[in-house]
């Protein structure tokens, strides 16, 4: 159902919710099996309604909320304690402390700011796309979409232009769905494939060109933050391709050319949508 896929697409993304669980140590303990695991489901059970509110902090459709409050917190006391033990070591450090706090407060400010509204404007992006009820264009979506991944802006200027790009690509989908997914349909399934081609590109009429403005919005808000504090992402890109495995999933030797033509293979399946689906089994 369309839109319990939004919903869901909603809640599931979570940004490094810090849970930890403490050891529980039980020494000489005298009592019966039964009575011992209720005591050690009883202690983890604690611990974790305790610490549920880091993960509803967490969730990127309200920005990341913790996350947001340890950025300015760390801004607000490197402005507070730089100049601080500046001052006590002279006039000239206390003027570096100022500009190192100032700096400190401005940075994080800015990228706790730019990285809530990225995480909204991307969840709800997502959230979007699930309505469109269009398995080819999530596919590619997924395949190209994602700040972690190496085409993500690396500043304001990429972000601008990753900006046009999504609202200009996701208006181009929307109008242009509304003959091509009924063609489609009929070609692939008759008159029923028709209709529902024609349910399809009158909701990505107006579905797709929203999606377009989310995810235009986040990589916008992506360049920001990475020209506040460039991503570490970036300078991590994939070498090869992953090797391909054996006929029974042994590993094998690294062969470029097999890992090449799988992952084309791969793309090409996740692409191609319901007409490429067989080919993954």
């Amino acid at each position: 159902i369309p839109v319990l896929s939004a919903v869901s697409a909603l809640l599931t993304n979570i940004d490094r919710a810090p849970i930890r669980l403490k050891a529980l140590e039980l020494i000489n303990i005298f009592a019966p099996p039964g009575t011992l695991a209720e005591s050690i489901i009883d202690s983890y059970r604690e611990q974790v309604v305790q610490q549920a509110y880091k993960l509803f902090l967490s969730f990127e459709v309200l920005g990341n909320p913790r996350g947001l409050f340890n950025r300015m917190a760390t801004g607000v006391h490197d402005a507070f304690y730089e100049p601080l033990h500046g001052i006590l070591q002279g006039p000239e450090d206390f003027a570096q402390g100022v500009l190192r706090g100032g700096k400190s407060l401005a940075v994080n400010v800015g990228y706790g700011l730019s990285d809530t509204a990225g995480k909204i404007t991307g969840s709800i992006g997502k959230g979007l796309a699930e309505l469109s009820m269009d398995r080819e264009y999530l596919a590619r979506r997924a395949c190209t979409s994602g700040a972690g991944s190496s085409d993500a802006p690396r500043n304001i200027v990429e972000g601008l232009h990753q900006t046009v790009e999504d609202v200009s690509t996701g208006l181009f989908k929307g109008v242009t769905g509304v003959v091509t997914k009924p063609i489609k349909g009929a070609q692939q399934k008759g008159f029923e494939g028709f209709f529902k081609g024609m349910a399809q590109g009158a909701v990505g009429l107006v579905v797709k060109p929203l999606v377009g403005v989310a995810d235009g919005l986040a990589s916008a808000t992506e360049g920001i933050k990475n020209t506040m504090e460039p991503s570490q992402t970036q300078s991590m890109q994939r070498q090869r391709p992953p090797r391909t495995l054996g006929f029974f999933g042994e590993i094998c030797v690294v062969n470029i050319s097999d890992a090449q033509v799988a992952q084309l293979l791969a793309e090409t399946i996740a692409i191609g949508g319901e007409r490429t689906r067989g080919l993954s089994d």
